[in-house]
């Protein structure tokens, strides 16, 4: 069973964190087209969702944090090549929450679906 340990429950924040500056600053970067900002926005409501099972210890959270880092991933590394440089400052947490997750899935069971 996947436990909730420090390391778990700086994650948990670590991701909370990164989607909810993904979501409050969208319309300060009005500079950007507005596809970028719609994206962003999308990820960052997904993050939030995701990271309330998350930390709940659902599976549905622990897939949903895999799902949105991988695309956070890609979205900043196309965001990078094509509009700005500094999206790569997105990528070390999603990157380091594949990190801590992928090992562990083995210790994933059904806790609350």
């Amino acid at each position: 069973m996947l436990r909730r340990t420090k390391a778990y429950t700086l994650l948990a924040s670590l991701l909370a964190l990164e989607s909810l500056v993904r979501v409050l600053p969208a319309g300060l970067f009005s500079f950007l087209p507005y596809p970028v900002n719609y994206i962003d926005l999308a990820i960052g409501i997904a993050g939030v969702i995701s990271v309330i099972g998350l930390f709940l210890l659902l599976r549905w959270g622990y897939w949903g944090a895999l799902a949105i880092s991988v695309i956070t991933i890609a979205f900043d590394v196309w965001c990078a090549l094509t509009i700005y440089p500094t999206a790569l400052l997105g990528i070390p947490v999603p990157a380091f929450v594949l990190f801590y997750l992928v090992p562990r899935r083995s210790q994933l069971t059904e806790v609350g679906s």
